[in-house]
């Protein structure tokens, strides 16, 4: 089929949204041609990668440059961009005349795409965004952070009234949420008929030996993620505190950004920071190769749509910790990591020590929870089974289109 993709955040060798992207177009190449609306800013590092066969990429300038870089201006920019990129769509679709049109990055129900109005078949999604924290923990966010999540619930408010999102909503044919809360938040605003698929995936190659539990050193934990209030490393820290003087650890810390600073001054004032590292930002490659060295891993998040690291993790046949939030549930089972209710931040701390202590102490149910993790992956996870899933819908889309059905809800 010929796909007209919208992905403004898409660049190769990245994490996070831009990664995500990426992925999309590789994998939905392998089967269609795909033409891919991104925006110009990508092009030096697309261009750096090489032709990928089947796909060609359409770069859309947005005005005003100078709002990306400003925290909630940058939401008006990304606006704007929908716009300029639904001008070039409406040429490059006299022109070609597209099967489907599907929207994946940015992937938030907050914004939403013009394209829907194009006469085509179009998916929104999956998107997510519909997560909340849990109720008790802005205190964990610091002064910076509380203002952010004011922000945002100020904009959940707003937009679930914007009428352009409410286009979106119901001129899709077919509408994907990346999890449980978005898609309730979605229904709330009349749309019946969400479906719901993890928005990321693994590539198979990604899938390594879990690492046999190393004897004779302390247990080596790993957190890695964007330094936001949200990502709420300090619960970690906290629970380091309580276990250092009766459990051996070493946590290792990548990424970058606003909390640093804070971050780093939570850890000496807890008197941890003997037990932690901070690498900085670390080259996505190099990111995964660090998976291998963990004896566990740790996802302190507090709202995420659902958490590419996760994967990642689970991938490298590392066993997970993760707050029982989200999108995280939808990922871990139980049989492969442990999941801990965020009743209150003093609990989750206190649940964090006691699930490391556990850990430290059984390396036989590491390994169990990593191989584990392993198999959930190949079952679920992996990009051949989510392009399976979408060529699946892009079938059925494209049959209901030819016979004038219509709709394509379940």
């Amino acid at each position: 089929m010929k796909i007209l993709l919208s992905a403004f955040a898409c660049q190769p060798n990245r994490g996070s949204e831009h990664g995500l992207g990426w992925n999309w177009v590789r994998a939905l190449s392998r089967d269609h041609s795909v033409w891919v609306l991104t925006d110009q800013l990508n092009a030096p590092a697309i261009s750096a990668a090489g032709e990928i066969p089947n796909v060609r990429f359409e770069f859309v300038a947005c005005p005003l440059q100078r709002l990306r870089t400003r925290p909630v201006l940058a939401w008006i920019w990304r606006y704007l961009w929908q716009y300029a990129a639904y001008r070039r769509a409406v040429q490059l679709h006299r022109e070609i005349r597209f099967d489907i049109v599907h929207h994946v990055t940015v992937g938030t129900w907050r914004l939403p795409s013009l394209l829907s109005r194009l006469d085509a078949p179009f998916i929104w999604g999956p998107v997510g965004g519909g997560q909340d924290i849990p109720r008790g923990f802005r205190g964990t966010l610091g002064v910076v952070g509380r203002r952010l999540e004011l922000a945002r619930s100020i904009s959940q408010l707003m937009s679930r009234h914007d009428p352009l999102i409410r286009d979106t909503l119901t001129r899709a044919t077919v509408v994907i949420a990346a999890n449980t809360p978005t898609r309730k938040v979605l229904e709330s605003m009349g749309r019946h008929d969400v479906r719901q698929i993890l928005e990321t995936a693994i590539e198979p190659a990604a899938l390594r030996l879990p690492t046999q539990p190393r004897a004779g050193r302390p247990l080596h934990v790993f957190w890695v993620g964007e330094f936001h209030p949200r990502k709420a490393l300090p619960l970690l820290l906290e629970a380091v505190q309580i276990l250092q003087d009766r459990v051996a650890l070493a946590v290792t810390v990548v990424g970058e950004g606003r909390e640093r600073q804070r971050w780093e001054r939570i850890s000496r004032r807890l008197g941890v920071s003997g037990h932690v590292t901070f690498l900085g930002r670390v080259p996505h490659r190099e990111v995964l190769s660090l998976y291998a060295d963990a004896d566990v891993f740790v996802f302190t998040s507090i709202r995420d749509t659902s958490g590419n690291v996760l994967l990642e993790a689970m991938a490298a046949g590392v066993p997970v910790v993760t707050l029982a939030w989200a999108g995280a549930p939808e990922i871990v089972s139980p049989d492969c990591g442990i999941l801990i209710p965020p009743s209150s931040p003093e609990q989750v701390v206190r649940d964090l020590a006691a699930a490391l202590e556990r850990l430290a102490a059984d390396p036989d149910l590491r390994q169990r929870l990593g191989e584990a993790a392993q198999r959930r992956i190949r079952k679920l996870f992996t990009w051949e089974r989510l392009t399976e899933r979408m060529n699946a819908l892009y079938r059925e889309i494209r049959s209901a289109s030819q016979t004038g059905a219509g709709d394509t809800a379940p």
